[in-house]
């Protein structure tokens, strides 16, 4: 009997690993489309699969992480329906209160607007952000107030509650409900109500003026397919529609408080995942997703696109950040996701897996490394091939000089080398070759010294630079695999020895 139990748990434990070794591939799949970013998923309060890609800041290297903080745009929603349901358990207004009763002067093509019309998109505001002057004004700090005087004038889009069409205007109404109810400011009721008790410290409402760590800078891609830093909005701008940042670890918190009954009565959580046109509630859609019930909200924002999925009846979570804008949906990962999750056939263009040639000797594994970085002026390169080579943790770690004079080192992940040099590789020629390797190996380890020179073209007499690549091996029964590579570059204070250089040789 125990045995069988033991079988069992490995058989679960194996299924998982496989699961998130699919998850895994699923995401890198969207890598050659510029993502970079977070995920999540879990069941319940179990965290299946976290992990970051890419680069929250491509100046400095520093990699996206668990702990990374992104802007979550339009997911923000959610967060200000609960303030106004809070506040109408508080018995201190209702959702069906006409929006007159906290705005009576305003024009009488809004009389008919109720709470519930902002909140379910059916109000017919126009959205604020459409309007022409938009992309002048979004960089300028403005309050609630400012922002409703630029469409209070216009005519409404259709009567309420008549459609759904999709406005952020809409939210930002009931941010200034909320402070005028409140008598205080949005931010410090959101603290008050939701933030604290549930324990979210790496949530809050976003400015450039304070100093958040861990927050990761938006890029987009431009119409040359290179990735940019993104434009500058200012964050009073967005407000309660759109204006929060957040981690993929505090979302899934703020998902099992949600809809584990610890914010909103059982009541109010039934008003806000209940319905309405086109499958939006409260600040969520509620939809059918291969017969599985989804309550989900995207986020967009400049530099930022996001995804929240919770599937209650399975009490999976699944979250999605990236910090470049590009033209493909971010929902694309999360149905991957939900796919793999469930055993549902889905497509995955995965990384390829290693070339048997590539990997029959560490010395066939040194020439894969050279031959992928080498090529001429605009060719891509084969960055599936290149992450083949490696173990999944594996670094390639420069020795660059500081500021202050000395040396340190300034490590990549497999995937952010791919992204931080790559481009420069691809747009100029570039071709390193071995010249002379010293090995030295014990059991299932080894550490090769790789001397290399670089050249900008194969025919040029003389290379540009030279230096050695260490790079620590280990074979796991079946092939070699590159733990790390570290390099640095000869200069004229640290020539090459002459034992890594070819015999006889002591000048490129």
């Amino acid at each position: 009997m125990l045995r069988r139990l033991f079988f069992f748990a490995l058989a679960g434990s194996l299924s998982i690993a496989q699961d998130t070794g699919r998850m895994d591939d699923a995401v890198r799949s969207f890598i050659p489309n510029h993502f970079m970013g977070t995920v999540l998923v879990a069941r319940g309060d179990k965290v299946l699969f976290s992990k970051g890609y890419g680069f929250a800041n491509l100046e400095w290297d520093i990699p996206n992480t668990p702990d990374t903080k992104f802007r979550i745009g339009s997911i923000s929603k959610q967060f200000t329906a609960v303030l106004i349901l809070k506040l109408e358990e508080q018995g201190k207004l209702s959702v069906n209160d006409p929006l007159k009763k906290y705005i009576p002067d305003q024009p009488a093509a809004w009389d008919k607007i109720t709470l519930f019309n902002l909140l379910t998109h059916t109000s017919g505001l126009p959205d604020y952000t459409g309007l022409p002057d938009y992309p002048k004004l979004q960089t300028l700090p403005t309050t609630p107030g400012e922002i409703m005087a630029r469409f209070r004038d216009k005519p409404l889009e259709f009567q309420p509650g008549e459609k759904m069409k999709y406005c952020n205007s809409g939210y930002v109404v009931l941010t200034y409900v909320i402070e005028k109810v409140t008598g205080g400011s949005y931010e410090k009721f959101l603290q008050d109500q939701i933030l604290t008790p549930v324990g979210l410290k790496d949530t809050g409402y976003d400015s450039a003026a304070h100093v958040i760590r861990h927050r990761a800078i938006g890029y987009l891609l431009n119409s040359n397919n290179e990735i940019e830093t993104s434009h500058f909005v200012d964050m009073t701008v967005p407000q309660g529609a759109g204006a929060l940042y957040s981690t993929t670890e505090d979302l899934l918190k703020w998902e099992l408080a949600l809809f584990g009954g610890k914010i909103l009565q059982p009541a109010s959580l039934v008003k806000m995942t209940t319905p309405f046109l086109r499958n939006y509630g409260f600040g969520l859609f509620i939809r059918d997703d291969h017969g599985r019930k989804m309550i989900e909200h995207s986020g967009g924002i400049d530099g930022f696109n996001t995804d929240l999925a919770y599937y209650p009846d399975e009490k999976l979570t699944i979250v999605v950040f990236r910090n470049v804008n590009t033209r493909w949906r971010q929902t694309d990962i999360t149905a991957k996701l939900a796919a793999v999750y469930f055993g549902d056939p889905v497509a995955i263009d995965a990384p390829s897996r290693a070339r048997t040639q590539d990997v029959s000797s560490m010395g066939a594994i040194v020439a894969a490394l050279y031959d992928v970085i080498s090529g001429p002026a605009g060719q891509k390169r084969d960055w599936d091939r290149f992450r083949s080579l490696f173990v999944p943790s594996a670094h390639l770690i420069p020795t660059v000089r500081q500021p202050s004079g000395e040396f340190g080192t300034r490590p990549y992940t497999v995937d952010g080398y791919a992204l931080a040099v790559g481009p420069g590789l691809e747009r100029s020629g570039f071709f390193e070759k071995e010249v002379a390797r010293r090995v030295e190996t014990f059991g299932n380890i080894a550490q090769l010294f790789s001397t290399y020179e670089s050249r900008r073209n194969p025919g040029d007499s003389k290379p540009f630079a030279r230096g050695i690549n260490s790079i620590q091996l280990m074979n796991d029964g079946a092939r070699w695999w590159i733990v790390d590579v570290y390099w640095q570059a000869e200069r004229a204070d640290n020539p090459i020895p002459a034992e890594f250089l070819p015999r006889g040789q002591t000048k490129p």
